[in-house]
Parts: structure tokens; sequence; C-alpha cells
């Protein structure tokens, strides 16, 4: 597996000729609530939601800080025909995984590229710059916006990129593609963030847990919980995951679990869904799932490997 390193910045590129274009993630440690981003994602403001945003609950000012840093690189992959000539992006999608925040795109299977748009995607990581953006995010979950607040959230995403910066590449691209020099290159459009002084800076409200109406499975790693969650979904259940859990958006679940649990039903899926690509099922799914940010990008990494999806949606459904 061709993987390169700059600083905290790391680039893992799996090779899969076979999909028509390359799909890429970036993952920045920082927690975020994920029901306050699917809220985000539906542009749904909180007095629309029939008193359900009328409290926040806990990851939500994080969650709107997380979700203006989707929408600043949306913006400068996609936010006009001109992003789109220049960038070759065709969509771009985020979640939140537990203590990790994930931003995906597919793009043009080069490595120029990849190079452009990791570039892009470097230069935008600048969460102080964010303030409107959270502020618009903050009234449509029903917060209001403070600048302290805001400043030690900021402080916190930053102290995260600082930490660590892990993209995946999955798809079509050439295996012997120079990917040091790449994100070499890539990694000179980056430019840290300053820090507000601490006496800037007022940590959010302690809010509660968000009250989860649905059920959820929650499985042994993120690895598991993306193969599994594909399974789900393929029953005719609507899905979130978060990590290593998944909320079913179904009353019906606890009723129909047990017929989902049994051997020859998933066996029959994994041969259906898997065993036609054989040694590259790992992959595909992969591509999928780093597509659409159903994980991390190691979560992502590990479905890549070699799995027992038998054996794994076992195990944990």
């Amino acid at each position: 597996m061709p993987n390169a390193k700059e600083k905290q910045i790391q680039l893992d590129v799996v090779v899969l000729p076979k999909v028509h274009n390359l799909s890429v993630s970036i993952t920045v440690p920082f927690l975020a609530s994920s029901e306050s981003i699917t809220l985000l994602l539906g542009n749904n403001p909180c007095e629309n939601d029939d008193g359900r945003c009328s409290t926040l609950h806990r990851g939500a000012e994080e969650a709107a800080l997380a979700f203006a840093l989707y929408r600043a690189i949306k913006e400068k992959l996609m936010g006009s025909p001109l992003e789109v000539a220049r960038c070759k992006v065709d969509h771009v999608s985020c979640a939140a995984h537990e203590n990790n925040f994930v931003i995906s795109w597919n793009t043009q299977g080069t490595g120029s590229a990849l190079r452009k748009t990791i570039g892009v995607v470097l230069k935008a990581l600048q969460p102080n710059a964010l303030f409107s953006k959270y502020g618009y995010n903050m009234k449509i979950l029903g917060g209001k916006t403070d600048r302290a607040e805001f400043n030690y959230l900021a402080n916190k995403m930053i102290e995260g990129i600082t930490k660590s910066i892990h993209f995946v590449a999955i798809g079509k691209i050439k295996a012997d593609s120079d990917f040091s020099s790449l994100l070499k290159t890539a990694a000179n459009k980056y430019v840290a963030s300053s820090k507000s002084p601490a006496s800037e800076c007022t940590a959010p409200a302690k809010h509660p847990e968000y009250k989860q109406d649905f059920p959820k499975v929650n499985c042994s790693d993120g690895v598991a919980a993306i193969i599994v969650a594909d399974y789900i979904h393929h029953q005719g259940f609507g899905i979130r995951i978060c990590g290593k859990s998944i909320t079913i958006y179904s009353g019906a679940w606890n009723s129909k679990r047990d017929a989902l649990k049994k051997k020859d039903r998933i066996g029959a899926y994994v041969g259906s869904k898997y065993s036609k690509l054989k040694d590259h099922a790992g992959l595909f799914l992969a591509y999928m799932a780093n597509s659409t940010s159903m994980g991390s990008g190691s979560a992502v990494l590990g479905t890549t490997k070699k799995i027992d999806p038998v054996a794994i949606i076992l195990k944990n459904i």
C-alpha cells in the first residue's frame, strides 16, 4: 500500500483500477455531535423540528464548527462551475465518527488531481476563520453565537489538526506515482492557524447527551461497523454510522433483528454482494465507505485487509 508522510500529514493510497475515479478523505481528530451534523446536513432549522433543538446537546457547538469547516472545504472544491472545472470533484460529504471528523470527495484518478484537491483542502484548514459560518450553524441548531466560545473550539480544532491530518485515497490511480513528492508539494499549501489567547476563550456550557429515539447496534470497532451497516442497509433499514455505533431508523428493528442474525441469511447476502468480487471485495467496500464518509481513515483502511464478512456480521449484529 503506497503511503507518504509530511510532518503530521499522512497519506495512504489504495489502488483499485476497476473503478472510474478516485475517492479521497481527510480525517482530523475532533469530537462533534453526529446528531447535530445530521441536522446541519439537512439544513433543518430548530424551529421546524418540533422543539427537538430547544436544548443543545453534547457536542453541538463542536458540530457547528466542524460543519463550518466542511462548508468551507466544499466551497473551495466545488462551490461554483469554476471550482468544479479546476478540482474535478463531483461531490463532498462529511460525518462525525466519535473523536474524529471526516470529509470526503471524489475526483479524477490522476496524481495531479489528488495533489490539487489535497492542497485545496489543506489551505482551507483555518478554524479561526470560520466564525461567520459557525454562527449560521449555531442558529440552525437553536443556539447562540459567542465569540469566546468559538475561540475555545477553534483552539481545540487547531490542536487536533496540529497532531494529525490523515488522507486516504482509494481508487483509480497509478501505483507507481511519486506520492511522497505529491504530498510534499500539496503540504506547502498548509499554513498553521494561530490559537487565540486563553483570556479570549470560554468553554461552552455542558449539555446533556442526545436522547436517542431509535435503536443502536454497537460494534467491536469502526471496521466492523462499516461491514454491519452495509448489511443492515441492504435489508431495507435506514442507518447512520458514528464510529463503531450504528443508529437504525426503524422502530421495527428489535422485532426483526433475530431474523437478520440467521447465518444462512447473512451467508446469502455475503454470497451475492462479496463472492463475485473475490479478493477485491474489501477494496470495493473501502472505496464505497471512503466515498460516503462511513468511517475514519483508519477504519476504512481496515476493510481493505482480508476480512470474513459473515463472521464479522454474526459477531456484531
